[in-house]
C-alpha cells in the first residue's frame, strides 16, 4: 500500500482535480485505489458523487467500530466522502494536541493503516491552509504530490515544508505543474523549478484543459467524460510515472 497525500498550502492548484483523476487512472492501470476526502468543504465528494449514503471521514475519526464501508465508484475505485464535521475535528484535535501531540496527529494514520491493506494505492485530497486535519495527512502519507499552478503556489509549498519537518521528516515528495500553458508565467515556474528541484519534479505536467473542469461539475473523471483530451493523456502518463518513477527524497522548499 502506498499513501499519497496531494497538498499544498495554497488552494486552487488542481489539487481536487488531480486526486480524482491520477486515482481514476491508476484504477484503469489495474490497480485498486482509495480515494479520501480530507477537506471540509467535500470537493472531491461532490466532484465524484451524486448522493452520498455510506459513513464520511469525520465518522471514522470519530467512532472506531463503524464497519468499513467505502462508496464504490467502480469496481477499482473506492472513495470514503468528506465531511463539514472535519472542521470540528480539527479544533478538537488541536486541543488534544496540547496533551499528546503523538496520538493526536497520527488519527488518520490510524485509520489507514487499518482499512488501506485492500488497495494498491490511497489518494488523499487535502484542505488549503495548515489545520491539524493536514498534520495528519502528511502523518499518514508516505509520499506527497504537490501541485504547482502559479508563483503563489510556490509560496504555498514553502511554508508546507514547515509542516513537514516538524511532523514528519521522512516523506518524499514531488513537485507537480498544473493548469499549465503556453504562457511567460506557465515558462518561468517551470524554469524555476528545473533549475531548484528538477530531480523532485514529475516529468508530466497537467496542461490547461476545459475538458477537465468540464468533468468535474458532471461528477466524472476525464477518462469518462473525455477519454481522448489532453487531459486524460496527462493524467495517464503521470500515473504511469508515479507507478514506476524514483526520485530524490527531499524538498527543496
Amino acid at each position: 500500500m502506498k499513501v499519497i497525500a496531494i497538498v499544498n498550502h495554497k488552494g486552487g492548484v488542481g489539487k481536487t482535480m488531480t486526486t480524482h483523476n491520477l486515482g481514476a487512472a491508476l484504477a484503469s492501470m489495474g490497480k485498486k485505489v482509495l480515494l479520501v476526502d480530507g477537506d471540509a468543504q467535500a470537493n472531491l465528494t461532490d466532484h465524484i458523487l451524486s448522493s452520498v449514503d455510506v459513513p464520511n471521514i469525520s465518522d471514522y475519526l470519530n467512532d472506531d467500530n463503524i464497519q468499513f464501508t467505502p462508496a464504490v465508484v467502480s469496481d477499482r475505485l473506492h472513495i470514503i466522502p468528506g465531511s463539514t464535521s472535519l472542521d470540528v475535528d480539527a479544533h478538537n484535535i488541536e486541543l488534544q494536541i496540547e496533551q499528546d501531540m503523538n496520538e493526536a496527529t497520527h488519527y488518520i494514520k490510524t485509520f489507514i493503516d487499518r482499512v488501506g491493506r485492500a488497495y494498491d494505492f490511497v489518494l488523499i485530497d487535502s484542505a488549503p491552509g495548515s489545520g491539524a486535519i493536514l498534520v495528519n495527512i502528511i502523518v499518514a502519507a508516505s509520499e506527497l504530490i504537490v501541485p504547482i499552478a502559479d508563483k503563489d503556489s510556490i509560496a504555498g509549498a514553502r511554508k508546507l515544508t514547515q509542516i513537514i519537518a516538524a511532523n514528519n521528516r521522512g516523506i518524499r515528495g514531488h513537485y507537480l505543474l498544473t493548469k499549465q500553458s503556453h504562457t511567460a508565467i506557465s515558462k518561468q515556474i517551470k524554469n524555476l523549478l528545473m533549475s531548484q528541484s528538477s530531480d523532485n519534479l514529475y516529468h508530466t505536467a497537467i496542461r490547461q484543459c476545459e475538458d477537465l473542469n468540464k468533468a468535474s461539475a458532471m461528477c466524472m473523471s476525464i477518462f469518462d467524460f473525455a477519454p481522448k483530451s489532453n487531459g486524460a493523456e496527462d493524467y495517464l502518463s503521470l500515473a504511469t510515472e508515479i507507478v514506476g518513477a524514483k526520485k530524490d527524497e527531499t524538498l527543496p522548499f
